[in-house]
């Protein structure tokens, strides 16, 4: 691993044959945000991590990301309340649905395809949680079969309102072009 003067890496451990010594992601996390880090990353969520993961994207921890093992966006985010009410059973699920909406800008869905190769198949931009449902909206595709048989990336052309004005408040200028096919653009 390249050493990096601002990245700390941690990682879980199983107890040892006493039982003692278990450091999880959630023991992690929680002591990386008494470092006031201004990205968290973590390589997977699958358990109580999933709600400290949550709660820091939502206080100030912004472009933070994890991966969550799900067959498409939408499953990816049915499999989030789950694990994030492993860590607080007490919330409902239409607060955790809204803590979701707040948090995430983005699901990206990668696959790994039939030659073995993996794929980002899917963008989708998470809007807000109405009536117990998250709002979104898939950006970009993975079409298989396109024209050419060349297997390619497409645009939706939907021009996303909160991405757009995620980008904006960034300090970035915001370019429709970026949602449209660089073939209809020609």
């Amino acid at each position: 691993h390249r050493q990096h003067n601002h990245v700390l890496r941690l990682e879980a451990r199983k107890p040892n044959a006493e039982g003692a010594g278990e450091v999880t992601l959630d023991d992690h996390l929680r002591s990386a945000l008494r470092k006031r880090p201004d990205r968290i990353i973590i390589g997977e969520c699958r358990g109580a991590e999933a709600y400290t993961m949550l709660e820091a994207m939502n206080t100030g921890h912004e472009g933070s990301l994890t991966t969550i093992h799900a067959n498409d966006p939408v499953s990816a985010l049915t499999r989030l309340v789950t694990l994030v009410k492993q860590g607080d059973p007490t919330l409902s699920e239409d607060t955790v649905r809204s803590k979701i909406a707040a948090a995430l800008d983005l699901v990206v869905q990668v696959q790994r395809l039939s030659d073995g190769s993996r794929r980002i198949t899917s963008i989708e931009a998470i809007g807000d949680n109405i009536d117990g449902h998250i709002q979104h909206e898939q950006l970009f595709y993975f079409d298989k079969s396109s024209p050419d048989a060349a297997p390619a990336h497409r645009s939706c052309r939907v021009q996303p309102g909160q991405v757009r004005q995620r980008i904006c408040e960034a300090g970035y200028v915001y370019e429709p072009g970026w949602f449209i096919d660089e073939l209809e653009a020609a």
